[in-house]
This record gives C-alpha cells, structure tokens and sequence, in this order.
C-alpha cells in the first residue's frame, strides 16, 4: 500500500543508481525553497544538535535513513555520526552486517550515553517479511528497553516500509528520505495518540490516489524536486523540511570501503550490465532459485553464499537467471 507513497521519491530514478545532484543545483534548490516555502532548509550541523540535545533530556532516539542505492544513505549517517560524536570512528560506530544481535547489544548496552550507532545494512535484521525471527524480536525489545542509555541509532535500508511496521510506528522517531546525492528530507513521526498509523500512509496514499484519477500517475509524480518537497509540505502532516549533506572526502571513502570489505558481506551488483556479470548473475540465480525452492530461507542463503540479504532478495526478486 505505502510503496506508491515512497515511489513518489523514486519512481523517476534509474532503479540501482545514484542521483547526482550538482552543487549549483543544490543551490538553486535551496534558494527556490527559501523564497517559495518559507525557509523550510535544515541546516544539517542544526539537525545534529537537536537530535543531541533530545537524547541528552534522557531519551533515545532513532533515525530511518532511506533511499535508492548509491544515492547517498551511508554517507549521510556518516557525516550524522562524525558530527554527533567527537571519538567517532568506523569500527566504533558503525554496524555493517546487521544479523550479530551481540553486536547490537555490546554497541547499544556498552558504548557511552549519547553515542550514535550507524546500522549500515538494517535491512539485514528489521525487515518486514520476516518479523518474527528471534533477531527482530530481540532487537525490538532491546530498543524498547533501551532508553536510558541515551544512544541515537540510524538504521539504513532501501525502503522505509521495509521496517516491520510496529518497530516503526513504535519507535522510529525520524524518517529521512535521500533525494539523491547531498540532499534529503526530513518527517517525524506523528505523536498524536488517537492516530495508529504514525506516518500517515494510508492519508498519503489516498491523497495521492485521488489525484491520480485523472490522469496518469505522471500528473503527481514529478522528476522536479521542488515541486514534489513543496507539495509534500503542503499535504504530508510528518513533513519537517530539506536539509543537505556534504560527500565523503577520498580518504573517508577509501576507510568506508575497507571497513564494508573487513566485516561485511559482499553485495552483488545488480545492475552491472557487464557480459561477464551477466554470465555469474545467471549462474548464482538458478542456484539460488533452486535453494530456495528446496526449501532455504532468504537468511540461510545469505549466510551460506556470503552474499548480503539484499543481494539474495534481489536475485530472487528480479530473476536474473533467466
């Protein structure tokens, strides 16, 4: 239901690919929402310090950061993360492959109060599919009962419907969506008691089903990002504002890679049109395919392939074998 909701970020970009968006863009961005949507801009060092300050009142605090691959989700988090903790450093801070509940737990129970702990690959260990594993069910009731150590936790996956609906309604107290590459906007989550579906959804999707009556789904789902933030600041009752990001320099991006390659799996390239990868693609989804027709779960396939959840999800999803 809610994924039409999400498309209305994605559904004009090349599926698997990062959005470039140039400095002079992000400028011009920015000053069309100054004028036109009365300062609706972010700054990102602001949002830190009021997400630090927040936990700082004795509370915790969770961030769901979404968006197409390679639009930019890890280094968002990364530059939260760097900002909000002045001993930040990878192996310190970050989570990469989410199924080790014991890593979880020494981060949250044993880092010290205030630390933000970046979840790289939640969809490893919240997806929604599989919400009654006993992974989920401990993480949610670590994080349930968690709040008195103060930690910000910023959980990175693909689709923010891929969080298992209660952990989300429940618990996620900001959802930042990556625009593309340097740029994202921020909604929170409704605090209104009398209202069980705290992101509005099934508002959203009926609003933007009304919409769609008349015409294509093109008639609300524009490539103009202005117009689709200005629209959702107007209607989405979550819509908080724009913020942007800076890019990781080349030595933050070479210690990411080597960190991603030391702890966790690997993630195949989907979307590498290359004859050779084509070729290995087919090869690996008729044996992933019949794995999992015999009877293996997405998350032993995982396991035994060395490939991330993602990547196994994808080759099943897609069917690249044929």
């Amino acid at each position: 239901m809610s994924e039409d909701f999400e498309s209305f970020f994605l559904e004009n970009e090349e599926e698997g690919e990062g959005q470039d968006i140039s400095q002079s863009e992000k400028e011009a961005l920015l000053e069309s929402l100054k004028v036109k949507s009365n300062q609706i801009f972010i700054p990102f060092d602001g949002l830190v310090k009021e997400v630090v300050h927040h936990v700082k009142q004795n509370y915790d605090f969770i961030i769901s950061v979404n968006g197409n691959k390679g639009d930019g989700k890890s280094t968002l988090a990364y530059q939260f993360a760097k900002k909000a903790d002045k001993h930040f450093n990878l192996a310190r801070n970050f989570i990469y492959n989410g199924s080790d509940y014991s890593e979880f737990e020494g981060k949250i129970k044993n880092l010290p109060q205030y630390t933000p702990v970046v979840v790289d690959e939640a969809i490893e260990s919240l997806y929604s599919q599989e919400w009654n594993t006993t992974l989920q069910r401990n993480l949610s009731k670590l994080f349930t009962t968690s709040r008195k150590q103060n930690k910000i936790v910023l959980l990175c996956m693909p689709f923010f419907t891929d969080l298992n609906a209660g952990f989300r309604n429940k618990l996620v107290d900001l959802w930042v969506q990556v625009l593309g590459r340097g740029v994202a906007v921020v909604f929170r989550r409704d605090e209104n008691i009398f209202n069980a579906d705290k992101w509005n959804f099934e508002f959203m999707q009926k609003l933007l089903s009304k919409r769609g009556k008349a015409g294509s789904r093109s008639r609300f789902l524009t490539t103009n990002i202005l117009q689709n933030i200005n629209y959702l600041r107007w209607n989405y009752p979550n819509f908080v504002g724009v913020t942007t990001f800076e890019q990781l320099s080349e030595e933050e991006e070479k210690n990411y890679l080597n960190f991603v390659n030391d702890t966790g799996k690997f993630e195949f390239d989907l979307y590498d049109g290359s004859v050779k990868t084509k070729e290995l693609k087919q090869s690996l989804g008729r044996a992933v395919a019949w794995l999992y027709k015999s009877g293996a779960d997405v998350k032993k396939l995982s396991e035994k392939l060395n490939l991330s959840v993602y990547s196994v999800r994808g080759l099943l999803k897609g069917r690249v074998w044929i």
